[in-house]
């Protein structure tokens, strides 16, 4: 009897450690999980003010742009940065906010990406289709034409260089063109383009700030603004930009007057490259979109959670083109997750 007792009480002692064990266990995955979501709570929620953080820096740059618009300063926010702005401070409640600001104006040179490996020698001569009557339905562009750079008849392009390593540019044109009916891109008959090419320093006054003009003529299929030009903008470390206005006017003209030909044919405009290349003719500054932009990079920091934004705006217009998000990151636990999937 006594045996069969202390069985009993082993098997409640065995029974009992393994209740304690599966408690324990229990216990511990649940203050895991709870854990868990406390962080991926706490992660979630420094990853959206981060974000804000971000946009926050994006705001401050889209308004320092619109002022040196208004002023004719353009180039005190080019190339233009500030790091670890605090725009909330560390308190018992919440954590640090801070964001590092980048504007960059870098962007030289413009052609369809489908062009970017031609040698030099086939890029040229690809280019200088663009000036062919009626390019957008030539059999060396068709619908690829719509991947180039526009511009309108006598509206104006800027394009900063003051900090790029610019040797020599070359701008590619098509003749004047406009939407059809279908709205497709139709040649406006009987028509050049004389293109106005203007580099022009901003540190400068008055008549002073254009150090060289040149007008193409009805021969010409593109436009080349050389080194002596371009150092000439840029000696004493002066800002320079170069200015590109389309004119339309007529193929016939032995002196032709750059007057609106085809007046009463509304939205003329033209299509354009533009190939910029240093001292040892490398190509500087590409990307597939349009030159003059520039960039506003803002990264936001609250705690362990970082978020990048980035912005486009058009220097000539002004105009925002949009928001670019690059996501959260946020140490070693959530590495490029968005915020929706915390």
């Amino acid at each position: 009897m006594k045996i069969k007792t202390n069985k009993i009480k082993s098997s409640a002692i065995i029974m009992a450690l393994i209740v304690g064990i599966i408690i324990t266990i229990i216990a511990t995955s649940a203050a895991l999980i709870v854990s868990s979501r406390l962080q991926i709570t706490a992660q979630s929620r420094q990853g959206k003010q981060a974000y804000r953080a971000a946009v926050s820096g994006i705001e401050d740059a889209l308004m320092l742009i619109k002022q040196a618009r208004l002023t004719g300063n353009l180039s005190s926010v080019t190339d233009f940065s500030k790091n670890k702005v605090e725009i909330a401070k560390e308190t018992p409640d919440r954590r640090r906010a801070t964001y590092d600001l980048q504007i960059s104006s870098d962007l030289v040179s413009s052609f369809p990406s489908s062009f970017q490996a031609l040698s030099s020698a086939d890029l040229y001569s690809k280019l200088t289709q663009l000036n062919y009557s009626n390019a957008a339905s030539s059999s060396g562009f068709g619908e690829k034409i719509e991947e180039f750079s526009k511009i309108n008849i006598d509206n104006y392009y800027d394009i900063d260089i003051t900090h790029a390593d610019v040797s020599s540019m070359n701008i590619y044109f098509s003749k004047p063109h406009y939407r059809g009916t279908a709205g497709k891109p139709k040649y406006l008959n009987n028509s050049i383009t004389a293109l106005n090419l203007k580099l022009i320093s901003e540190d400068k006054n008055g008549e002073g700030q254009l150090v060289y003009e040149e007008t193409t003529d009805k021969y010409d299929n593109k436009a080349e603004v050389l080194s002596a030009k371009i150092n000439l903008c840029k000696r004493s470390g002066a800002t320079c930009k170069l200015r590109i206005r389309p004119q339309a006017t007529s193929a016939s003209n032995i002196n032709p007057k750059y007057s609106g030909i085809g007046a009463s044919t509304p939205g003329k405009y033209i299509y354009f490259a533009v190939v910029s290349r240093n001292s040892i003719g490398g190509l500087v500054g590409y990307e597939e979109e349009n030159p003059g932009i520039v960039k506003i990079q803002s990264i936001g920091y609250v705690g362990e959670a970082v978020r990048k934004l980035e912005a486009k705006v058009d220097l000539t217009s002004g105009q925002y083109l949009g928001l670019f998000d690059f996501g959260v990151y946020c140490g070693e636990k959530c590495e490029g997750r968005g915020i929706d999937a915390l």
